[in-house]
């Protein structure tokens, strides 16, 4: 996880300190506005082998419960991550293939998504980030399922009650 500098204020004057999360502060080759196209590397995402005792309990805690979340809701924080970071994709340096090659390491590696495509996203949302034309993404139109109107007047009017 890359923090901000108020993300960063926070954590250094709280009580457990950063130290304690996996998480570290945008590396300063990063936050000067270098581009990752140059050198094809981002700043690394400290996902990987927590460093402390609590940490690696709580990461083999984490394990299990994340394998019995479904995979809607880990589709919908993966889109949510990069709807999140889409905007300081400038302030981190990153290109927009960046973006969404980061948002598949969260999927696999923060998420466990064990699908072979990365997490399906709408093509509407794609074109409101910016992300179209952009490899990586799992364009896909999703089914309006038909609603009949009456009923839907019904079950409002039974809430109402």
């Amino acid at each position: 996880m890359v923090l901000s500098q108020e993300e960063t204020f926070f954590l250094q004057n709280s009580k457990t300190g950063i130290g304690a999360l996996p998480i570290q502060p945008l590396s300063a080759a990063a936050s000067n506005g270098s581009s990752s196209s140059s050198n094809n590397t981002l700043p690394p995402l400290p996902l990987g082998g927590p460093t402390s005792e609590t940490v690696k309990q709580a990461h083999a805690q984490l394990k299990p419960i994340l394998a019995a979340l479904p995979d809607e809701e880990k589709a919908q924080a993966y889109r949510s991550w990069l709807g999140y970071y889409n905007s300081y994709t400038k302030q981190l340096g990153w290109k927009k293939a960046d973006l969404v090659r980061e948002a598949g390491l969260l999927a696999v590696s923060g998420l466990g998504w064990t699908q072979s495509k990365p997490p399906s996203i709408e093509p509407k949302a794609v074109g409101m980030m910016g992300l179209k034309g952009v490899p990586g993404l799992n364009i896909v139109r999703r089914e309006v399922v038909p609603t009949r109107a009456g009923a839907r007047r019904a079950a409002v009017q039974v809430g109402m009650r």
